[in-house]
Parts: C-alpha cells; sequence; structure tokens
C-alpha cells in the first residue's frame, strides 16, 4: 500500500502544470505585445524562473508571485488588451493564489 500524496504535494504539482501550461502564452504575449508593454517580456522571463524553481524554495516562489502581481497591475489586464492577455492574466492570478505569501519559517 502506497503512502497518500501530501497535499502540499499535491497543490505544488497543480501550481506547476498551471504555469506549465501558461508558459507558451506569456511568450506569446511576450512577442506580440513587447514593443507597447515592455513588462510583458520580464512577465515571460518571471513565468520561466518560477517554473524552473525548486519545489522547497518558497521563499522565492513568495517574491516571484509579488513581482508577477506587481508586473501586471495585480493581474488586471491591460486596456484593450486581446483575450491571450486576459487568459494570461487570468492564469497568472490562479498561480500567485496558490503560492506561498510569505516564508514559512
Amino acid at each position: 500500500m502506497t503512502a497518500p500524496i501530501p497535499a502540499t504535494a499535491t497543490a505544488t504539482a497543480t501550481w506547476r502544470e498551471q504555469l506549465s501550461a501558461l508558459r507558451f502564452l506569456a511568450a506569446k504575449v511576450a512577442r506580440v505585445h513587447g514593443p507597447t508593454h515592455p513588462d510583458a517580456a520580464i512577465i515571460a522571463q518571471v513565468v520561466n524562473t518560477l517554473i524552473d524553481t525548486p519545489a522547497v524554495d518558497m521563499d522565492t516562489q513568495a517574491a516571484l508571485s509579488r513581482r508577477l502581481d506587481e508586473l501586471t497591475g495585480g493581474f488586471h489586464p491591460w486596456p484593450g488588451s486581446c483575450g491571450s492577455v486576459h487568459q494570461l492574466f487570468t492564469g497568472l492570478k490562479a498561480v500567485a493564489a496558490a503560492l506561498p505569501k510569505k516564508s514559512q519559517s
């Protein structure tokens, strides 16, 4: 009989899966909207960094979550944004909500 998967491991897998699905969208938004919204490229970089962050590094996860919140203006799409931007920001908001808010020390 195998031991149940801890809830934190399941939550980590879920936000990582969501973020992995958003990686392509973040790159697309950066490519298309980068000339008028330079933060789009930084958002894509933060997404990639967050995906590569070890599961146990909750301080970095929390810092990157705060950075995404700052870069997206609280996950509010830019005025006149296309559907891809709306989808990206909505997805990032869900991921950020699943991430630690501060150090677990």
